[in-house]
């Protein structure tokens, strides 16, 4: 395929998406290659009339595959860059084919999807925007800064749901959130298959011809995601509050239904300049998660401040920041056994986060620029 001179890129109208669709855009634009972005996804009406008028040399979308598009049939190559899993409930990877390339910032087997078979796939990570993420000198406000999704409190209502039986007993869905914990399930260490095999079990003690495909798609987003978020979140997030309550939280409003948590949260930060900003005002900004080649950590070393990142099962994987930056160097790792040392170290020590987060801006620049995603890309689609 010849260098494309003209694209489209699509997205969900989510601030997150459009600040990397407008920030790839630039990228495609500084390799001249007129770029049109829009939110959210078109219908297939829409798409295809889009189509017919810009003519691109082919459609990028974030997190949508052709097969999605009922009735679409497309007249350009598309692409697919899958960002996340689960979009606003919808599940990115199901029904999902029909692309001409597609590309992943995640590592499929950790949502359960090793065996994707919609077409060949590339990890291509996230990138970030240095003319939005500056490293300009700004006075440091907070000690610590988390910025993202926080699920409100399991309420009792939850808690008393009978998930199922054993034995002919009722089980609450306090009892087998119980179970799930003890047996050791992170968001740090468990792949979505793994969780759905131990719910499939469960449910095998009163069925046994029970299978993981009966498990209700609810029920697998709420151990999938919220619960295996809110898990890890609030340890990490109570352990920096033990070190300094000069600490800010910004995200979805259910940050307020926690007590504790609601007189650090300054509400939503959706502004790609408001998040620079945030970064630079605060000594050391916090990630959790099982993605941690992730946009907002990049954003953060791009402002050149000290990301504390948490440490994963897959840190040996490609889609680990561990695969393209050394830990202790270009930023800071911790777990749970960890975390409090390695926030109270970098709190005391000004240098190590100074130099820590110049390293990081200079990696940054030299290969994680929105421009260098764009560019690999296209260079990838000129050998097919």
């Amino acid at each position: 395929m010849p260098k494309p001179k003209r694209i489209a890129i699509f997205a969900e109208d989510d601030h997150m998406y459009i600040n990397q669709t407008l920030g790839l855009k630039r990228g495609f634009e500084e390799l001249g290659v007129e770029a049109h972005v829009g939110w959210p996804h078109l219908n297939e009406r829409a798409l295809s009339c889009f189509v017919d008028n810009y003519q691109p040399d082919f459609v990028l979308e974030i997190d949508r595959f052709p097969s999605q598009i009922p009735g679409y049939n497309p007249a350009v190559r598309h692409i697919t860059w899958i960002h996340n899993h689960a979009v606003h409930g919808r599940r990115v990877l199901e029904d999902a084919w029909g692309s001409h390339a597609v590309y992943t910032a995640l590592l499929l087997k950790v949502y359960g999807h090793e065996d994707f078979n919609g077409g060949d796939y590339r990890f291509l990570p996230m990138a970030t925007d240095p003319e939005i993420f500056t490293d300009t000198e700004t006075p440091e406000l907070f000690d610590f800064a988390f910025v993202g999704h926080m699920y409100e409190p399991l309420n009792e209502g939850t808690l008393n749901i009978v998930a199922g039986h054993d034995d002919g007993r009722p089980v609450p869905m306090s009892e087998l959130i119980d179970r799930f914990l003890a047996a050791g399930f992170r968001h740090s260490n468990a792949d979505n298959n793994e969780i759905y095999a131990f719910l499939t079990d469960f449910y095998r003690q009163s069925d046994p011809n029970f299978t993981v495909e009966q498990l209700p798609a609810p029920l697998k987003t709420f151990f999938d995601e919220r619960l295996i978020r809110l898990v890890d979140r609030t340890q990490v997030i109570d352990t920096l509050l033990s070190i300094s309550t000069q600490i800010a939280f910004y995200g979805n409003p259910e940050w307020t239904k926690w007590p504790q948590y609601a007189p650090h949260y300054f509400g939503a930060i959706n502004r790609g300049r408001e998040l620079a900003q945030l970064f630079r005002s605060t000594r050391v900004n916090i990630h959790n998660g099982p993605v941690t080649m992730h946009n907002r950590v990049l954003d953060i070393m791009c402002c050149g401040k000290a990301a504390m990142v948490s440490r994963s099962r897959w840190d040996g994987e490609i889609s680990s920041l561990k695969s393209y930056f050394t830990p202790g160097e270009d930023y800071l790792s911790y777990d749970n056994d960890d975390l409090a040392e390695v926030a109270e170290r970098a709190l005391r020590d000004g240098d190590l986060r100074r130099r820590v987060g110049a390293n990081a801006r200079r990696r940054i620049l030299e290969g994680h620029t929105w421009r260098h995603r764009a560019a690999f890309i296209i260079d990838d689609l000129a050998q097919r």
